[in-house]
């Protein structure tokens, strides 16, 4: 655990009993903040809250009862930010509304992570994670089109919107350096989900949906996909970009397969038709040998992959000992514990000139709230490219540097646009001298730099943080790894599902069956959404004290971030009562076929569960079943009924009668619906954009300030797009800029 940090000396107040708000928090205080929490007791003793509350404060207060209302003032007085995750409306009837607040402190930083968004035709909607998940797609593209949902056992929303706030929160600490004043922040669970999906969530007449294809719980890229092995053991294949597809079919001895009209388009866009036959000659071959020939075999032809592991497995496993993403310590209650260690790094580096002021004309009150930073983004794929997207839509000025090549993954069309929208673009050759002058010369006017290269590639470049500190020594330097840059594979190339099947996500997907590869990239998201919290954490440090930064963060950490309570290593760990499945954990909480569509349920408490049996005409089962005990007992018969019952309505019409009868529900709809619902537009969540492969549709920015306003979103960067343009803004005459594009130095 840190002892400072970016945060040292601000205050932040946490009023929540929900896990999104408890780890928003608890992530400020492992960089620095002082955190007190005001505990009612609720949840507070569930082993995820244990270590959500590390490093803080917790005093008995109940932000809903009322009683402690005026304590709980004075510590908002004192306050710089305050978190809170419900409705603004229930808020309000508590007192605890940012209008209220600010009254009483005019700097606060309020934070609110409501379920749907403290507006639109949802916002006062009971629900949870699971019922939000439900309603953004998760559960419905992890089953595939048309194709029955899968009910996903993490709560991705809330840690989704608990890192997206963080990072929110920084954003508006480091405006308040300049203006004096506070705001209120809304990032909502509705745009944490959509914010772990952006990519998907894209449609357009030239866009394909990869999710159409996937069916198959295992993968529906045949070269990023699970194959079980001789021994039985299961193996991720992660060979997503045309390098490591060659190297797989040279590993294989099957260089033909290169050349093979069935596979061209390899390997992102090979005809959906001709998959399921590269999928069979691929697991054919490793159906035939143990997963220690091919681990061998696969790392001396330098192909990503890797096994699926258990949690269990995880803990005990030489890379996440090596690493430093997982941390022992004693713990009151769990007695002695391994939990996350934090997962992003801040540390301070020198002392030097702070971040340089270049507001728009109009002052603070016009601009968002990074207006005037410049990042230099060297990233590419999915981490960087997205975290530095959404210090795009913070407001800060993002310059995309590709090589002549491109980003790996433009060859992914829509996707490329979700993560890459909001930069400018610009073609730059490293390889030569005149390239690294012109990144050299780019440094110079940057506030941050962001690069995600394997290990040792940044300085054969010479843009690793010692070349770029030598030309500004104030830069922030930020990170993102695939194992972290400690363990026996810090060396090693990383993608998403890597991370996957090394922490036991795939596994405890899969219950007792086989494995399943999560389609919502969770450590892939996860760490853009870190590294956009350790940007944000950084600027703010520069801004206030003058320093710079080195930020870390990894694809493995943020995959032990993103299932941070369901990685809790005891030494006498409970027993795992739940039976939950493919459609759900229990009766009360579960998918449910419609006679039109699919529903999710939760109705887990007993005033909840009687509510929902009124609203379907099942009154007597509620009568029946009054306590969680009773129906626990009678999981199978309470299923049953309430199948019958639902199975009678149309998913809309179920929706509405639960609603209204105050029940958590959602209809269970894909991530690209999302465009058409009322929730999403009311929000803003949906926008529309003409971009280099035709207009599209796609996820806007999902941090809504109440004094910064929102940035336009500019489409993707098309490939050296603005390089002319961002080169004269630096002072190059036209005839040098020839010359460089002329040696093949820009492009």
């Amino acid at each position: 655990m840190f002892s400072a940090g970016p945060y040292t000396g601000i205050l932040v107040l946490d009023l929540d009993t929900d896990a999104a708000g408890a780890y928003a928090s608890m992530l400020l205080a492992d960089l620095g903040a002082e955190t007190v929490r005001a505990d009612s007791g609720r949840n507070g003793n569930a082993d995820g809250f244990r270590l959500w509350n590390r490093s803080k404060s917790v005093v008995r207060l109940d932000p809903a009862g009322g009683a402690d209302l005026s304590e709980i003032t004075e510590l908002v007085r004192r306050a710089d930010v305050v978190i809170r995750t419900v409705p603004m409306s229930e808020a309000d009837g508590q007192g605890l509304s940012f209008p209220l607040l600010r009254a009483v402190n005019p700097r606060l930083i309020y934070c609110s992570i409501p379920p749907f968004g403290d507006g639109g035709p949802l916002a006062d909607a009971p629900a949870d994670d699971g019922v939000v998940a439900a309603h953004a797609g998760i559960f419905g593209d992890q089953g595939g089109w048309e194709e029955t949902p899968v009910y996903v056992d993490l709560p991705i929303a809330s840690y989704g919107a608990a890192i997206l706030a963080t990072g929110a929160i920084g954003a508006a600490l480091y405006e308040r350096e300049e203006s004096g004043r506070g705001q209120m922040i809304e990032v909502s669970l509705h745009a944490g989900a959509l914010a772990m999906q952006a990519g998907t969530a894209v449609t357009g007449p030239n866009v394909r949906s990869w999710m159409r294809d996937a069916t198959d719980q295992r993968g529906a890229n045949p070269v990023y996909r699970l194959y079980r092995c001789s021994d039985g053991e299961w193996l991720m294949l992660t060979c997503g970009t045309d390098t490591f597809w060659n190297k797989l079919c040279i590993a294989l001895g099957r260089f033909e397969w290169t050349e093979d009209p069935r596979f061209v388009g390899a390997p992102w866009n090979i005809d959906p038709v001709h998959r399921p036959s590269l999928s069979s000659l691929i697991g054919e071959a490793i159906s035939n040998r143990p997963s220690s020939h091919w681990l061998s075999l696969f790392a001396s032809h330098d192909v990503p992959c890797d096994l699926v592991r258990t949690r269990d497995q995880f803990f005990e496993d030489p890379q996440a000992l090596g690493s430093g993403v997982l941390e022992s310590g004693g713990d009151e209650k769990l007695g002695q514990v391994t939990w996350m260690s934090p997962p992003v790094r801040v540390s301070e580096i020198s002392s030097g000139p702070s971040v340089t002021a270049r507001r728009h004309p109009g002052g603070p009150s016009a601009s968002p709230p990074l207006s005037g930073v410049r990042v230099l983004d060297l990233t590419g794929y999915i981490a960087g490219s997205y975290a530095t997207s959404l210090l795009a839509d913070l407001g800060a000025d993002v310059i995309k540097v590709e090589s002549p090549a491109g980003d790996g993954f433009r060859m992914l069309g829509g996707s490329f646009q979700a993560w890459n929208r909001g930069k400018r673009g610009i073609v730059v050759d490293l390889s030569g001298e005149s390239g690294r002058d012109v990144i050299y010369d780019l440094a110079r006017s940057a506030d941050l730099v962001a690069a995600n290269f394997r290990p040792g590639a940044a300085a054969r470049l010479g843009v690793d943080e010692s070349s770029l500190r030598g030309v500004r020594s104030s830069i922030i330097y930020l990170s993102i790894s695939g194992f972290g840059t400690a363990g026996p594979l810090s060396d090693r190339p990383a993608f998403d599902p890597l991370i996957q099947a090394l922490t036991g996500a795939m596994h405890a997907q899969g219950t007792d069956g086989d494995p399943v590869y999560l389609r919502v990239a969770i450590a892939d998201y996860a760490a853009s959404l870190l590294a956009c919290l350790g940007a944000t954490s950084a600027l703010f440090a520069s801004r206030r004290r003058g320093v710079a930064s080195t930020v870390e963060t990894s694809l493995l950490a943020a995959g032990v971030a993103i299932q941070s309570a369901e990685l809790i290593g005891r030494r006498d760990p409970p027993v795992d009562t739940r039976r939950w499945g493919q459609l759900g954990e229990l009766a009360t909480r579960r998918i449910y076929a419609a006679a039109e569509g699919h529903i999710f349920l939760s109705c887990p408490g007993d005033e909840e569960f009687a509510a929902a049996c009124g609203a379907l005409g099942i009154a007597d089962l509620a009568r029946r079943y009054p306590d969680s005990r009773a129906r626990l007992s009678a999981d199978y018969e309470v299923g049953r009924a309430l199948e019958s019952a639902l199975s009678a309505l149309d998913a809309s019409d179920a929706a509405s009668r639960l609603r209204s009868a105050g029940v958590g529900c959602a209809e269970v709809l894909h991530v690209m619906d999302f465009h058409d619902d009322p929730q999403a537009v009311a929000c803003g969540l949906s926008v529309a954009a003409d971009t280099a492969i035709g207009p599209i549709r796609q996820l806007g920015p999902m941090f809504r300030f109440s004094e910064s306003p929102a940035v336009a979103v500019r489409p993707a960067p098309d490939l050296g797009e603005h390089t002319g343009e961002v080169l004269a803004e630096m002072g190059y005459p036209d005839g040098k800029i020839a010359r460089l594009r002329a040696e093949g130095s820009i492009a």
